[in-house]
């Protein structure tokens, strides 16, 4: 599982707008001109904290579903060949088999 890329960005900028709005409204309340500027100064370096937290949730969710792409990385390799790694292999293997002999009495 992951997170599509439209969504990720979308996630950012929501999240740095809200940061960026609640710094610019929260420094500048009474003076339009100058919650604005902040606002629009402060969106930048929250668009870089939230776009890094939301990879990093990618990336946790990639990691926890056992994603083609993470079993890719040399993160994903890596854990393959663990002991861990090689009994989740034999069961998803096992499966598959399982399924395949399922849908071939399905066919005849």
């Amino acid at each position: 599982m992951k997170i599509a890329k439209p969504l990720r960005v979308l996630m950012s900028a929501l999240l740095a707008g809200g940061t960026a709005g609640a710094v610019g409204g929260g420094l500048y309340s009474r003076i339009a001109v100058l919650s604005a500027v902040a606002a629009v100064v402060a969106f930048v370096p929250a668009w870089f904290l939230w776009g890094g937290v939301v990879d990093h949730l990618d990336l946790w969710l990639r990691r926890r579903t056992r994603d083609a792409m993470w079993l890719l990385t040399r993160e994903g390799q890596a854990w393959l060949s663990s002991t861990e790694g090689t009994a989740w292999c034999n069961r998803r293997d096992k499966t598959e088999r399982q399924e395949g002999q399922r849908d071939d009495h399905d066919a005849g």
